[in-house]
This record gives structure tokens, C-alpha cells and sequence, in this order.
């Protein structure tokens, strides 16, 4: 906690210029939510409190800094010398917690393109290739006989498989193994249908995802 207070309070020109190449905007808040204004309950945050993290700019050594992810704004906040910053750049990764996140373009529930934190599971540096995700998002509870007794929503933890094909979007893993397969180019189902079958993989499930996502990349080089 000391030696990151003192790097942030003591930043470079080299950092300082990242920061500005890298679009970290001061301010408590980029983007406002539509639910801003609602009567919800519970939190907001991954993690309440800004906690230890780093910032992973394309080559460039990590950021040693305080981070807090708002997972309703899809804000990764960013506490420097006492001030608030949004990561805007979707090439900057963010490790808070042991874990990777970075932003992509997915189809949401809406089943339109938004855009959004993902945590990277396979693999686990940005590489070429097909790429696992899980998302880290917050659900708004609530049922008519609570409305009608004024109980608020409230906010809850959902986790979602997401698979990311080279340059598109990335997509829920579907639990259909047809519509699941949809998400490899055309050229390659067939083939990697044939694997999960006889290697007996459950592509719901996260391990044997991995083992999918791998050979498929491992085809790739």
C-alpha cells in the first residue's frame, strides 16, 4: 500500500505521458446510467473499495495504481494522487484481484452491440486467436408482488462464458453445441465438432472450454 502511494504520488513524465496516450479521463463519472435515478439496492461494484491493480499498456511496463470496476457503467475507476480517472482505451488491460479484464464489443441481452469488461481466461496474454471470457455483470432483481409492496430492486452477481472469434465480437457460449459451433469460421466446425465428440467435452463447461479454445488456437500457429 506505501510503495504504491508513493509511485502514485511521485509519477513520471513517462507515465504521465501514458496516461494522456491512453485516454484516462478524470472525473467520477463517463458514462450515466439509465437506472441512476431507480430505487435499487445493493452494489454497483465488483469491489467497493479501490484495491491494489495495474494498468498492462501495449508495450509498455505495467502501472502499479488503486482500481475500482463499476460493472453497471462498465467503468474501471482508477485512483491516482487522490483523483479519480476512467480507463477509456479498450487496448489497456487492468489486473485487479489476480485477474485480467479488458474491454470488447459483445452482443448483449438486447442483442445489440454494447461494449464491456471481460475477464480473459484463455488465454490469458492478447494473443491471435480465439479467445474465452467470462463476463462479470450485475442483474436487477425484482417481481411484481415486491413492487407492489414498494420493495426496490436490487442488484445481483451474474457470470456468463463468452467466447471472442478473431476480429468480431465477443458472444455467449451457447449451450446448444450446433449454435455453440456457429462461433468458429465455417471452414472449421465440422472439425471441431469431431474433437469435442471424441475427446467427450462438455463445451458448458469452463475447463473443457479451455481445452477447446486451445486446440482450435493451437491450429492457428
Amino acid at each position: 500500500m506505501i510503495i504504491l502511494l508513493l509511485f502514485a504520488a511521485n509519477l513520471s513524465a513517462q507515465n504521465q505521458e501514458l496516461l494522456h496516450k491512453y485516454h484516462l479521463v478524470k472525473g467520477d463519472a463517463i458514462r450515466v446510467s439509465a437506472i441512476d435515478n431507480l430505487n435499487v439496492t445493493g452494489s454497483t461494484y465488483f469491489n467497493n473499495d479501490f484495491m491494489p491493480g495495474s494498468l498492462h499498456f501495449p508495450k509498455a511496463a505495467p502501472f502499479l495504481t488503486m482500481v475500482r470496476y463499476d460493472m453497471v457503467k462498465e467503468e474501471m475507476q482508477v485512483l491516482i494522487d487522490k483523483e479519480n480517472y476512467q480507463v477509456l482505451e479498450e487496448d489497456v488491460i487492468v489486473e485487479l484481484y489476480n485477474k485480467r479484464f479488458q474491454k470488447f464489443d459483445f452482443i448483449g441481452d438486447n442483442k445489440g452491440i454494447n461494449t464491456g469488461y471481460f475477464e480473459l481466461l484463455k488465454p490469458e496474454e492478447k494473443e491471435p486467436g480465439l479467445l474465452l471470457l467470462r463476463r462479470h455483470s450485475k442483474e436487477l432483481k425484482t417481481n411484481a408482488h415486491s413492487q407492489a409492496r414498494g420493495i426496490p430492486a436490487k442488484y445481483v452477481d451474474k457470470t456468463e462464458l463468452y467466447i471472442k472469434p478473431v476480429g468480431s465480437h465477443a458472444m455467449v457460449v451457447q449451450s446448444r453445441l450446433s449454435n455453440f459451433l456457429l462461433a468458429f469460421p465455417e471452414e472449421s466446425r465440422s472439425e471441431i465438432g469431431s474433437y469435442i465428440k471424441k475427446n467427450n467435452l462438455n463445451h458448458k463447461k469452463e475447463e473443457d472450454l479451455k481445452t477447446i479454445v486451445d486446440h482450435y488456437n493451437s491450429r492457428l500457429k
